[in-house]
């Protein structure tokens, strides 16, 4: 339990990561149509959250993502990351 915990923590803050990308400024408008901005997900063979399997990339973090796309339009490239380079990424 603490694994998967864990797991979505660290899917949580490496989705703000993404977000935030950059020291540009992003400001909300009201529009009629949501962005469609690609956000990279980096992930690794872990658990449940997100994994590759013969029907794509499946999983908790890949059903909560789609969720949140409704809102906001963004579409997700997802790109497996091996343990040690998601670490030296997380660290900065």
């Amino acid at each position: 339990m603490k694994r998967i915990r864990a797991g979505l923590v660290l899917l949580f803050a490496g989705c703000l990561t993404l977000a935030a990308g950059g020291k540009s400024r992003v400001f909300a408008t009201e529009t009629s149509e949501p962005s469609k901005q690609v956000i990279r997900v980096g992930y690794t063979q872990y658990g449940q959250m997100i994994q590759e399997d013969k029907n794509g990339i499946t999983g908790y973090g890949v059903e909560y993502l789609q969720k949140l796309s409704a809102y906001t339009g963004w579409q997700y490239d997802y790109v497996l990351v091996t343990e040690k380079d998601r670490k030296q990424d997380l660290r900065g």
